[in-house]
């Protein structure tokens, strides 16, 4: 009997039976495969880790700071000096000025960073251990409560007994208006 029923009524009359069946399995197991992985990737960000520096917690787990300033004419001389307690600086550590924004936003908050317009020049010395930074900044930019010193230090990670460096970053802040009083 069954030799007398014909085969295509045990294949699609569409598309060819089983092959049909077996690419449609293959395309939606990669659709699927790809949204996972564009999920994956899109959602891996760097960490940006802020701490922040004032006149009474110049001292941090990693570093001690330590700040000073002279009237000058035109606004007002900052000296400041990062002393690493444990380890060398990172010989990629960044110093510079900045205007940092902080804004809740819809339950969070966003925190953005631009350059200080004009740049001002931060003059650095680099030890090992020890970095001082000399800059001054008008009366004018000091009016701004935005207006920062960053010291900025990657952050490695040890992988098989390799140092190897990670998309994250510790920020030290510096508000110079705290530093400079009238």
């Amino acid at each position: 009997m069954a030799l007398s029923v014909p085969l295509s009524r045990f294949t699609s009359q569409v598309g060819g039976g089983s092959a049909f069946f077996v690419r449609h399995q293959i395309m939606r197991r990669l659709i699927i495969a790809s949204v996972f992985w564009l999920l994956l990737v899109s959602s891996a960000r760097a960490l940006v880790v802020e701490y922040s520096v004032t006149p009474t917690n110049l001292d941090t787990y990693f570093y001690t700071f330590a700040v000073s300033t002279n009237a000058t004419k035109g606004g007002v001389a900052f000296h400041v000096t990062i002393t690493a307690k444990k380890f060398d600086m990172e010989t990629n550590s960044g110093a510079s000025l900045e205007i940092i924004t902080h804004k809740n936003s819809g339950g969070g908050l966003l925190v953005s960073s631009q350059p200080v317009t004009p740049a001002i020049q931060v003059a650095l010395v680099k030890e090992k251990r020890i970095w001082k930074a000399d800059f001054t900044v008008s009366w004018e930019s000091l009016k701004n409560p935005d207006f920062y010193f960053v010291f900025g230090v990657p952050v490695y990670d040890t992988i098989n007994g390799k140092r190897i460096p990670m998309p994250d970053e510790d920020i030290y802040q510096i508000r110079l208006q705290d530093f400079a009083k009238p």
